[in-house]
């Protein structure tokens, strides 16, 4: 008798662990996703503001941090753990691929230098920021962990060379920049760019140069 009472007693301080580090893996859990949904709606906000457009103050696409989180509160640890199974498999079959590429431009084939090629789906959004020698390498999460497969819109944002400072008043300057592209790379729905990412994938652009326009003389 007393030994079983010990041994019942040894196995209700495991099972106490054990769903202490359950809580804890939770918590983390949790926090791993809202940062997650954070970098990609701020993101998508930068996104709206460099294109002129709103958002929706609730974007459908990032419900999905809600359906993750909310099952860890009102479940069962089984189905709880059903449920991680599921999220480990869908996340297995959509394997990342490389993706990653050159932009010069078309009339000399000079490198550009300043900026980020973005990719975007109606769900998905990644950046590769242009180096001095104007490639690029586009991640998910960090920058070398490729995307998804799919078909791409492609454009550039942030494609500007700071001249200078210019006085505007008393005391007061501001930064003049120069655009250097044409701005129809700097919409998704005009820049022209697409591409279907299957594998490893090397994708090189070439951009016009930014000619100003003309004002008319009355």
């Amino acid at each position: 008798m007393l030994q079983h009472f010990h041994k019942n007693k040894f196995v209700s301080g495991e099972a106490a662990t054990m769903r202490k580090r359950l809580r804890l893996f939770f918590v983390f859990y949790t926090q791993a996703v809202l940062k997650f949904t954070k970098l990609i709606t701020e993101a998508q906000q930068r996104e709206a503001v460099t294109q002129g457009r709103s958002l929706p103050p609730i974007p459908a696409r990032y419900m999905y941090s809600f359906f993750f989180i909310m099952p860890i509160f009102f479940m069962k640890i089984r189905i709880i753990l059903f449920w991680l199974l599921v999220i480990l498999a869908v996340s297995g079959c959509g394997k990342n691929v490389g993706l990653s590429g050159k932009v010069t431009f078309s009339d000399d084939n000079s490198p550009l230098t300043f900026g980020e090629v973005c990719f975007r789906t109606d769900t998905f959004l990644a950046r590769g920021k242009l180096k001095k020698d104007g490639t690029y390498t586009v991640g998910s999460l960090t920058e070398t962990d490729g995307i998804p497969p799919g078909i791409y819109q492609v454009y550039i944002t942030g494609a500007v060379n700071e001249i200078g400072l210019v006085n505007i008043g008393t005391n007061k300057e501001t930064t003049l920049f120069e655009q250097l592209i044409d701005e129809k790379y700097g919409n998704p729905e005009k820049s022209e760019l697409t591409v279907e990412i299957k594998k490893t994938t090397t994708f090189n652009i070439q951009v016009d140069r930014y000619v100003p326009k003309k004002k008319n003389k009355n």
